[in-house]
């Protein structure tokens, strides 16, 4: 787990969250350095401002996220050129409460297992796609549902 505020301020340009369970609010306040984040499986909830004032360029999702709080990426709203994505399968099962929690939202471009996206293929095991789990991405152009 990783506190309020644990590395406010660092000088850090790149972090591997491992299997971190929870990240608290502000965690990386002001990491304005910050550029990349890898998010492996096992990081389950992003709370609150924790990448505030942060201007990521890239974001990695290897895994599902049951909670990512309000503003958590928000600062990424201009500044995010590339979100990949490893595992549709949990991806499609993340719910979030709004469009800018999301934080495929704000990415240029989309990548799918190392792929640009331009068609965005939902599995046969796929029953449910959660709320806003793909809502604005503008990357994605063609929709192929089994």
């Amino acid at each position: 787990m990783l506190e309020n505020k644990a590395f406010q301020s660092s000088a850090l340009q790149k972090v591997d969250m491992g299997s971190r369970g929870v990240i608290r609010n502000d965690a990386f306040y002001y990491c304005d350095s910050l550029e990349e984040i890898v998010f492996q499986d096992g990081v389950d909830s992003i709370y609150e401002n924790a990448f505030q004032a942060i201007p990521l360029k890239k974001i990695t999702m290897n895994g599902f996220i049951k909670y990512i709080g309000e503003n958590a990426f928000i600062a990424s709203k201009e500044s995010l050129e590339e979100f990949y994505l490893t595992n549709i399968d949990r991806w499609c099962a993340n719910s979030f409460i709004r469009p800018e929690t999301n934080p495929m939202t704000y990415a240029k471009e989309i990548f799918i297992n190392g792929e640009k996206a331009k068609t965005l293929s939902i599995p046969d095991n796929i029953q449910t796609i959660g709320n806003y789990a793909f809502a604005n991405c503008v990357g994605i152009q063609y929709l192929e549902l089994p």
